[in-house]
């Protein structure tokens, strides 16, 4: 059977689809609408399916006897009509719902996204101002040759760091030679006086394992200004890379400072630390928008003796 187009308000069905309105027709030869498709027939039930106010179908059925169709009929069509219209205003409700859901994950997505290039952006201009005056302070002090072997490694730094800077992610090779470079200016500006330990796991991969451009860095300048530069005595920060049971990247920065408390009662009349701030915002800005489990743990060491021994940062990268 070809299929025939009725427009609205012709034939019955046209009708049925204009008015909103059912129609049981007992005899299609007294009614001058109808329409007939392939044959002739004798009787026309044509029930409209309703989305509020407004036809969105018509269920038509005839048949080849006259008065085929009751109100038995009516109902029935009626009821299935009724249960058309709402599996469609339910299908329209979740797209709509879906819908919204994408804008809003969508949304979400850019606000992160937004948040991370911010936090980025930040970093940059942070940690070449602490080395810049880490320069000047070396020239202030007539250390000629200490500021010359600065800019040397400063310089070397800089080009690396700006290579990456338009980069999210880095290798963890990438990452290590970042470090490696910043703590040996540090090392020199502070003449020597602590011990640095950096070393990783033998069976790590470290051209596989990628994590944020310069998250690091904040954390072991921490370690360094803020744990190890008030302490009497030996000083040591070791960096060091393993994975754990499920595969995750794990980097653990210890320093044998003095310890939080004392760094801050040292240190709070000076302003946040802005590296190390951002740092933490980008972990909980990867983990919105990966969904992603990156855990930070910051833990005070203490010694036998009930004194502080230092400060333990442990990064879990999914």
């Amino acid at each position: 059977m070809d299929p025939i187009e009725i427009p609205v308000g012709q034939g019955i069905v046209g009708a049925v689809a204009q008015t909103g309105k059912p129609e049981l027709i007992t005899d299609t030869g007294a009614d001058p609408r109808y329409i007939p498709d392939d044959l002739a027939r004798c009787s026309e039930l044509a029930v409209p399916i309703m989305d509020g106010d407004r036809v969105i179908g018509v269920i038509d059925t005839e048949n080849s006897q006259k008065s085929y169709y009751t109100s038995w009929h009516l109902q029935l069509f009626t009821a299935i009509a009724s249960l058309c219209s709402n599996k469609i205003a339910l299908a329209r409700s979740e797209e709509a719902r879906r819908k919204a859901l994408l804008e809003k994950i969508n949304s979400q997505r850019k606000a992160a996204e937004a948040k991370l290039q911010s936090l980025r952006l930040q970093m940059n201009p942070h940690f070449l101002f602490n080395a810049l005056n880490s320069i000047q302070e070396l020239i202030l002090t007539q250390n000629s040759d200490g500021a010359a072997m600065y800019l040397s490694k400063f310089s070397k730094l800089l080009r690396t760091v700006l290579s990456h800077s338009e980069q999210e992610f880095l290798s963890l090779r990438d990452e290590i030679g970042i470090l490696q470079l910043y703590v040996e200016l540090e090392s020199l500006r502070f003449s020597d006086t602590f011990e640095f330990n950096l070393d990783w796991h033998p069976e790590l991969d470290l051209d596989e394992h990628m994590l944020p451009t310069l998250l690091l860095q904040p954390f072991v300048e921490n370690a360094i200004w803020h744990g190890l530069l008030h302490k009497k005595g030996k000083r040591k920060l070791s960096v060091r890379f393993e994975s754990d049971e499920d595969e995750n990247l794990v980097c653990t920065i210890e320093d044998n400072g003095i310890g939080r408390a004392a760094a801050y009662k040292i240190n709070r009349d000076l302003h946040t630390d802005k590296g190390l701030s951002s740092s933490t915002e980008r972990l909980q800005a990867l983990n919105e928008r990966y969904n992603q489990q990156n855990i930070l743990e910051i833990n005070d060491l203490i010694s036998e003796d009930g004194t502080p021994a230092g400060t333990r940062v442990r990064i879990t990268l999914a």
